[in-house]
């Protein structure tokens, strides 16, 4: 058995029968009144495992950026107050990627759409929104959570160089990721089909383009690096908030199942994270007294690794009516093998 990726590094995850498959509901809105549905707040730490690099896409002086042993201009990442940050709208993007991959959605193909609230989407849409609906779950920014160990990770590590290559989404019923190999290691090159690439360089050699200026120094994220962002939700069920914790690549034992993907140069390892849930708040359940009283009281979680354990456990539980079954196993699996850091599988370039 192996991982079979195309000669960008690519490898995919089938969807589940594709007209057949895409189960729908009914819209949940984020202000109405949803019975026995819950809406909280979850702490989340973050870890780097491979450095991260969310580009801000502007060029800096690598002294500017805080790197050290290199004299010219880096890629640079996103930061506030000169400290990186991961925005929440790269977090969404990520898990939400993957929660498609691994459940009965429509894979953003534009045939979910909501302009009505009789309008049914696919289970990816109703949690992260689509067109006309903004959806029940919200992502802050990732920060820094020790800056003087940021600090002296970075002055430690010497600054990474990668180039950036994208392959045609040629394929909508598909969702591509990245394995974590080294993609252009000589290893990888000598069974790729170099002649095919020349048209995407505009270099008559492959390997002069690999050896030319377009492997560029990129400002990153060291690894080992914790980070903290949290994330809020609307009128979900424990099937629901389950999904997304699986989606997110956290285990039943609040424990990570693979390393989901964030930010650019994926070919070249970037990007590896593992998430872990540190705290939830249960702000209501959306029971008939609690919405007639507009009881807003708060509740804690005092297991957190029970409550993720029962969520996940949720969701991967097979009902007898299929149709009501969000979670797609194939998917989850496939995904496990893909994101696991470092790939334990073989790799196979076709």
């Amino acid at each position: 058995m192996s991982l079979e990726v195309d000669k960008y590094g690519y490898t995919y995850v089938e969807s589940p029968p594709h007209r057949e498959e895409i189960r729908k509901q009914r819209l949940i809105s984020h202000i109405k009144y949803a019975p026995d549905k819950l809406s909280g707040e979850i702490t989340f730490t973050l870890k780097t495992v491979a450095p991260v690099h969310v580009g801000s896409g502007i060029f800096e002086l690598a002294e500017d950026a805080g790197t050290t042993g290199i004299e010219r201009v880096v890629k640079g990442i996103v930061k506030e107050n000169g400290l990186p940050v991961i925005p929440g709208s790269s977090l969404k993007g990520a898990f939400r990627s993957i929660t498609e991959a691994i459940s009965y959605s429509c894979l953003l193909d534009g045939k979910c759409q909501a302009k009505k609230e009789e309008d049914e989407i696919c289970i990816a849409c109703s949690i992260f929104g689509a067109m006309g609906f903004m959806g029940r779950w919200s992502f802050s920014k990732a920060t820094i959570a020790d800056e003087n160990n940021y600090i002296s990770m970075k002055a430690k590590t010497p600054i990474p160089m990668s180039v950036e290559m994208w392959k045609p989404n040629i394929n909508r019923h598909k969702r591509k990721f990245y394995p974590y190999i080294e993609y252009l290691s000589d290893e990888f090159w000598k069974s790729a089909n170099k002649l095919e690439f020349h048209n995407t360089a505009n270099y008559d050699n492959v390997d002069d383009f690999i050896k030319d200026k377009v492997v560029e120094p990129y400002d990153f994220i060291p690894k080992d690096i914790e980070m903290c962002f949290s994330a809020k939700f609307e009128n979900m069920d424990d099937k629901e908030i389950g999904l997304v914790l699986l989606g997110m690549g956290v285990g039943e034992n609040n424990e990570p199942i693979f390393q989901p993907h964030i930010g650019g140069s994926k070919s070249f390892c970037f990007g590896a994270i593992e998430v872990r849930v540190e705290k939830v708040i249960i702000y209501y359940q959306r029971d008939a007294k609690t919405f007639k009283s507009f009881d807003d009281e708060k509740h804690i979680i005092g297991d957190v690794n029970a409550w993720v354990k029962e969520k996940t456990e949720f969701v991967q539980k097979e009902s007898p009516d299929k149709s009501k079954n969000i979670l797609f196993k194939d998917g989850l699996n496939k995904v496990k093998e893909i994101l696991h850091f470092p790939t334990k599988l073989p790799v196979t370039v076709i």
